[in-house]
């Protein structure tokens, strides 16, 4: 005959599990109603567990309640006067006839629905209590065992409900794992559908065809719960209905019993349009409540597959007693010492300020993560440690605890792979111009995630939004896939599409594809949008360096023509009076002939000079000559070398020398290269008039000039003035390489280069060099009057 200890034993085991196996079920369903949270640690789930179950036992013989686990309105025994103070008057009356009835052992199970007020915050929480009787060996109640099931929670389902779309990919693995489907129900057409799982309505279920398939004494409550949801009389409610599906054969066995959690709900205007609920078949846990050998056995083995271990400790024998332990550590007593054995060394310190305190038989109760391992094994296993006082001693002392072990060893490691999967996926996408997007049907509303910060200015967007972002000319086929997707008429898709956001223009790969729940309707959408625009933008950066290395060819091609034509001048010139000058007698004969050959010498040493900077310049291997001098006479030596350049007799070759002394430190190559081409280019294209050469110290440089009242410059040809290979007048002599050497030389040391001109009125070209100066001025000097004044180096 089993004793009433034993009872106890098995009864506390027994309303343990359901606590557990409720949490399970509470924990999974109401996470169907919200957006996925983080993965929460062994303990986050353990406090969630004692927070909405608590178990207690009652006397009758000395009318005392006791706490056994979680969260209660009492630490200590009470009595039932002080118990019933906490429940809310409409209540007491039928908790009082509960408890009579239990204890009479007229019945030995009861359920009870019913409010608890907290004194001390005057919160109200929605209980659901389960008591059971321990029975003596002649049948007397020696004590009755209680569990509270929290459910204040539920009244917020229907808010959480309108989340499911954001989230229902993720929810769908939530629901398989709590074997939980979806249904609903449409008002308007009264037919039932499957959202989730795989629900009675299959593919669509008629008001009709429910009710051939309800149980009889089921109908009619259905019916009223329905009616109340559409009418908005309650916000929610649970019920548990009985179902003959259409494959049974048998009669009465054939029904099965499925636990329905329902919501109203309601469309974008507020208008109740249906019902919601969950459906989870509850058959066989109402099975084990009739057979309670069965009950023990099955979850018993449910619980061990959970990882969840019950244990009870003796602080006066020192040992714990495990119960259902799959690998238990030395057997079913276990001294305190061989079972510290177990714990990972550092998480020790953890458990011995635990055990002390149990074993000074402290009234309160206590929970802790840790990691231990079981023979045989070498990987360790995270749980939670957790326990409260069960028996106390005659001075009240507590004598022994009891808890559970549960196992989070999965759990850490999936939240471990997880959080490393999301920082990878995160990196990956933050750095790879990719965004994902996701579309939602039913709202119209695109999500947008992802690491591209030009993309993701704003989180969603509607679809007006998003066709406004679209250069206009490629809004119509943009607008047309949205509304074959509208129409779940596209599969997948990919298309390019100019991007016009906050003024900047981008340019993107957008694709898509559909998402199907499991009868394989399209319930959505999701791809990626790729940013281009640095593609595109390196694309038109090839095509412009394409066509300028296009160009360069021809100029070089041009150049290499040229070339070939003015070195053949100059040197047949050489070569030609070099013969005649032989044969001739004639003094002034000879005198000519060795200022032509002189002259085309000069013309071809300087053309060769130009080749040589060029390749200077395109090696990148430009040096200056620097050294300290006064320019002063080197200003008055050139010019008079220049002036015998001047032929023409209609020109008169001028210069400005507005110093004593100014004694400088550059490269004195470079400036007579400077004042030699632009007092070439003046001598060509000079035909009368004048040619001013000069220079001054400004702005800590020294800034050189020549101008001339030539032919001039076009507006439209000064961009292409410092170009290489560029010649004003084909039928000039030269390379149209001088300027745009002397260019580069100039800016290559941080000086500056310009001129002024307007066709038909002259000239004038000016350079300038960084440089400090030692000046002595001459106060007789007037300055020059200019056609067009040099520029200030800007």
């Amino acid at each position: 005959m089993i004793t009433g200890l034993t009872i106890g034993c098995i009864f506390l085991a027994l309303t343990t599990i359901a606590a557990f196996v409720h949490i399970y079920k509470i924990h999974y369903t109401s996470s169907y109603y919200k957006k996925p949270q983080k993965p929460q640690s062994s303990h986050t789930l353990s406090q969630t567990a004692s927070d909405q179950i608590s178990i207690w036992e009652y006397e009758p013989q000395t009318a005392l309640f006791y706490p056994l686990y979680g969260r209660a309105l009492f630490s200590q025994g009470i009595s039932l006067e002080q118990h019933i103070a906490f429940l809310h008057p409409d209540d007491r009356n039928p908790y009082r006839q509960m408890l009579s009835d239990l204890a009479s052992g007229r019945i030995t199970h009861q359920s009870l629905h019913f409010s608890l007020i907290d004194p001390a915050t005057h919160n109200t929480s929605r209980i659901r209590g389960e008591f059971t009787t321990i029975l003596t060996q002649d049948t007397s109640a020696k004590r009755i065992m209680g569990i509270y099931f929290d459910e204040t929670h539920l009244t917020n389902s229907s808010q959480r409900i309108r989340n499911i779309h954001l989230s229902h990919r993720d929810l769908q693995l939530i629901l398989i794992s709590g074997s939980i489907s979806v249904w609903y129900y449409d008002a308007l057409h009264h037919q039932f559908q499957t959202l989730y799982g795989n629900t009675l309505a299959d593919q669509g279920l008629s008001t009709e065809q429910n009710q051939r398939m309800l149980h009889p004494e089921d109908r009619k409550l259905q019916s009223e719960v329905l009616e109340s949801l559409l009418s908005g009389k309650q916000a929610h409610c649970a019920a548990i209905f009985r179902y003959k599906p259409a494959w049974a054969t048998s009669e009465e066995e054939a029904y099965r019993s499925y636990e329905c959690f329902m919501i109203p709900e309601t469309n974008h205007q507020g208008k109740i349009v249906g019902v919601k609920g969950s459906q989870k078949d509850i058959t066989q846990k109402l099975q084990y409540r009739r057979e309670l050998e069965a009950y023990k056995q099955r979850t018993t083995l449910a619980i061990q597959e959970s990882g969840i271990m019950q244990w009870n400790y003796d602080n006066r024998k020192h040992k714990f007693i495990i119960f259902n332990e799959q690998q238990n550590v030395g057997g079913e007593s276990i001294d305190h010492q061989l079972y510290l054995q177990n714990i990972l060394p550092e998480d020790r310190a953890l458990v011995n300020p635990i055990l002390e305190a149990m074993n000074r038989g402290e009234d309160h109760p206590f929970s802790v993560d840790l990691r231990l391992t079981f023979p045989n094994e070498q990987q360790w296993h995270y749980v939670t440690f957790s326990g409260t006082p069960l028996t106390y001693d005659s001075t009240g002392r507590v004598v022994v605890y009891t808890g559970l072990r549960y196992d989070n060893t999965i759990q850490v490691r999936l939240t471990r792979e997880l959080r490393l999967y999301s920082q990878k996926l995160n990196y990956i996408l933050s750095h790879s111009d990719i965004t994902v997007w996701d579309y939602d049907l039913l709202h119209q509303i695109f999500t947008l995630t992802g690491g591209d910060s030009d993309l993701i200015a704003q989180n969603t967007l509607t679809v007006e939004e998003y066709l406004s972002k679209i250069d206009p000319k490629e809004r119509a086929s943009a607008q047309a896939i949205i509304e074959r997707m509208q129409h779940q008429a596209v599969d997948h898709f990919s298309n390019d599409r100019h991007l016009i956001l906050e003024g900047q223009n981008l340019y993107a790969t957008i694709n898509g594809m559909a998402i199907r729940d499991e009868q394989g309707a399209i319930c959505g959408y999701s791809g990626l949008v790729r940013n281009n625009t640095q593609l595109m933008t390196l694309l038109e950066q090839l095509k412009e360096e394409t066509r300028k290395a296009q160009q360069a060819d021809m100029l070089k091609s041009a150049f290499l023509a040229n070339m070939s034509h003015e070195i053949r001048t100059p040197l047949n010139a050489i070569v030609g009076f070099s013969s005649l000058l032989q044969d001739t007698e004639d003094p002034k004969e000879r005198a000519h002939f060795i200022q032509i050959i002189n002259t085309n010498s000069d013309h071809l040493l300087h053309l060769i000079g130009d080749i040589l900077d060029l390749s200077k310049i395109e090696a990148g291997r430009v040096e200056l000559d620097k050294e300290s001098f006064d320019v002063v006479p080197f200003f008055n030596h050139l010019a008079a070398s220049l002036q015998q350049r001047e032929t023409h007799t209609e020109v008169e070759f001028r210069t400005f020398n507005p110093y004593l002394s100014c004694v400088v430190t550059l490269d004195k190559h470079l400036l007579a290269q400077l004042f030699t081409n632009f007092v070439t280019n003046a001598i060509k294209y000079t035909p009368k008039g004048h040619i001013l050469m000069g220079y001054d110290y400004i702005e800590h440089g020294l800034r050189i000039y020549v101008e001339d009242t030539g032919i001039g410059i076009a507006k439209d040809k000064h961009e292409k003035i410092f170009h290489r290979f560029e010649k004003l007048d084909d039928f000039a002599q030269g390379t149209g390489l001088g300027l745009s050497i002397c260019k580069a030389i100039i800016e290559s040391k941080k000086g500056k280069i310009g001129f002024e001109s307007d066709e038909g009125e002259g000239s004038t070209f000016w350079a300038w060099m960084p440089c400090e100066a030692s000046i002595q001025s001459d106060e007789t000097a007037s300055p020059p009057i200019f056609l067009h004044a040099p520029s200030f180096p800007a």
